[in-house]
């Protein structure tokens, strides 16, 4: 059969048609892959770009902590402009150049800690671009549990509890009587004296980490400015017999001012002042004033009891007429008595300047009888200092108002004290006591006392605790001491067994952040008796040490020893000083890392975002 001329065109036609398909098919095959090895690059540069940035932040946080005075209080400052990069092997990556930039954000007054930003620029010369910004803060010091520079022979022992990080410079040394750890345990030691004694419940314990410097001195200057804005910058002295003993007292209070059945509002957080400058034993509670036979509770003004004689008003055993008698007991009959009075069950021991001491009935005490309370101040040093007169109080509130004390209630808050930074500054030794509603520093660069138990409104293990709105912070210069005093350690009477307790419970309550810039310790941990009072199923010289927050100290002082004499330690971590320290409380000085960001290259300006970002 012949073909026709049509046909074998047809075919010429298909045979073209499919060699062009052939051939589109390739070329898109091509630029596919074309596309495709573009793609890739340009993914490839993206992402070196990027982490050449991720580098740059690094390297700028490097800078920070290798020179902490670089880090600016506003604005920001340039770290590098333009510069070359170069790989991990040293060689210049061609093309690129970084910026790096460091300054403040958010709050930069340093009240709720510092907070900052490292911004990293990265540019090539085909037009690309990233910016990265790194959040950063420095390290609270409130962040740690328990934390020394040297630890000396001291040991953990006796089943000390440590609930937070830890962390000494020194070697750490754990008795056989053993020790549990909670949470990470670094030392920068190669090693830990008695490690198989300790339980470690965290992390295993990091040895031979860098070494973490103490604050020094001289942040007390601003510290003080800072309390002397809102009146809350004090004088006291270094009077006293002893190291527990202060002339001045700061105790702390906290009211129900709208009746919801709590004193946990941010407007509810008051202290008062009682000052002695010739009776610093007597504002402590302690028995060094009351002579022959020397520290004779019998003697002592702190001391006494409610008997239903009295009509169940306290009465000390100081007071000639403590026992409702006709006429004062004198001699031995006077001694019998007194004796009489510290033995019996309603015995208790009160902080000098307690209303309880002046037999008159407290809290509905009249008013006329607080003038006996209050002292003559500031006639002869002694007694309860009045609220200054340009200081605001809540002077429409019932429930303050009814209060006998309330001309002597010093407001710690910003609604009634619009001045207040959250600082406490006091020149000279201060002893501490009472219930804490707000987010506060007691700073002196010398001692401070702890008096009496010092708890927060709100209890740290609760679930309200999690706004983290009180938190109390002590910076001493010196040390941070647990008094021996009536209250705080059981007593003879004469010099005779048994102890007795004279306080509301044999256990003592810190809810605080405590940093010494010499010791945190027990006074005389190891007199009195090695089992008086109980803590758990341990019995022991004084009890519990409660204590939650954290202990950061130079040299590790004593509470108490192996054979039972002081306290048993029973550290318990507040996690909100890691999170929410105490106002102005000191920081290692290192930045950590937060949040990375990634920002809009287009249109980006340094100065503008630092501008945009920072409040004073």
């Amino acid at each position: 059969m012949t073909r026709s001329p049509n046909e074998r065109g047809i075919a010429l036609i298909t045979v073209l048609l499919v060699a062009l398909a052939v051939s589109g098919i390739a070329l898109a095959g091509a630029m596919w892959t074309l596309n495709a090895a573009l793609i890739t690059k340009s993914g490839d540069r993206a992402a070196t770009l990027n982490d050449i940035a991720l580098a740059g932040l690094e390297e700028g946080r490097s800078q920070l902590n290798a020179n902490p005075t670089v880090y600016p209080e506003t604005g920001y400052v340039t770290l590098a402009t333009a510069a070359p990069v170069t790989d991990v092997l040293g060689n210049t990556v061609p093309n690129v150049v970084r910026s790096i930039y460091v300054g403040p954000d958010g709050i930069t007054g340093g009240q709720y800690g510092v907070y900052g930003t490292i911004i990293s620029t990265v540019r090539d010369t085909f037009g690309n671009q990233v910016v990265r910004r790194l959040q950063i803060n420095q390290e609270s010091f409130a962040k740690f549990a328990y934390f020394t520079n040297t630890e000396g022979t001291i040991q953990f022992a006796n089943n000390d509890q440590i609930r937070g990080p830890v962390h000494s410079n020194d070697q750490i040394r754990i008795n056989s009587s053993g020790a549990t750890f909670f949470d990470q345990v670094t030392t920068s030691a190669s090693s830990i004296l008695g490690e198989s004694n300790a339980t470690f419940m965290g992390p295993a314990p990091k040895k031979s980490v860098v070494p973490i410097a103490l604050p020094t001195t001289a942040a007390f200057p601003a510290l003080q400015s800072r309390a002397a804005s809102a009146s809350m910058s004090f004088a006291s002295n270094l009077n006293g017999n002893s190291p527990g003993e202060a002339s001045l007292r700061i105790e702390f209070v906290a009211l129900d001012l709208n009746g919801d059945g709590d004193s946990t509002d941010t407007n509810e957080g008051f202290i008062r002042l009682y000052q002695d400058n010739l009776r610093p034993w007597y504002v402590t509670g302690t028995l060094s004033g009351n002579p022959g036979p020397n520290t004779d509770i019998r003697r002592s003004p702190n001391c006494g009891a409610a008997l239903a004689a009295t009509n169940g008003r306290f009465r000390t055993a100081a007071d000639t007429n403590f026992a409702g008698a006709p006429s004062p007991p004198t001699g031995a009959a006077r001694v019998t008595a007194a004796t009489t009075l510290l033995q019996s069950g309603s015995r208790r021991c009160y902080l000098g300047g307690d209303p309880r001491l002046t037999a008159v009935n407290w809290p509905t005490v009249a008013a006329a009888d607080w003038a006996a309370v209050v002292g003559d101040w500031p006639g002869t040093g002694r007694g309860w200092m009045p609220r200054p007169l340009g200081m605001g109080a809540p002077t429409t509130v019932a429930a303050f108002t009814n209060r006998p004390d309330n001309a002597y209630l010093w407001p710690i808050n910003r609604e009634y004290n619009p001045a207040w930074q959250g600082v406490i500054y006091v020149t000279g030794k201060v002893a501490l006591s009472g219930v804490v509603n707000a987010k506060v520093t007691v700073a002196t660069p010398n001692t401070i006392v702890i008096a009496d138990d010092l708890r927060s409104a709100v209890d740290p293990g609760s679930a309200g605790a999690a706004d983290c709105a009180v938190i109390l912070g002590l910076f001493a210069g010196t040390d941070i001491l647990v008094a021996n005093n009536t209250l705080n350690a059981p007593q003879q009477i004469g010099g005779v067994n048994p102890y007795r307790t004279y306080d509301e419970t044999t256990q003592e309550d810190i809810h605080a952040v405590l940093l010494a810039l010499n010791i945190f310790g027990a006074e005389s941990y190891d007199t009195g008796p090695s089992s008086g009072e109980a803590c758990g199923a341990v019995n022991n010289g004084r009890g519990c040490l409660n204590l939650n927050g954290g202990v950061i100290q130079n040299t590790r002082g004593a509470v108490g020893l192996v054979d039972g004499h002081g306290y048993v330690k029973r550290y318990s971590y507040n996690a909100c000083a890691a999170t929410d320290p105490p106002p102005y409380f000191p920081t290692t000085g290192r930045f950590v890392r937060n949040r990375i960001y990634e920002l809009d290259p287009k249109g980006f300006n340094v100065a503008s975002w630092f501008a945009a970002n920072q409040n004073n």
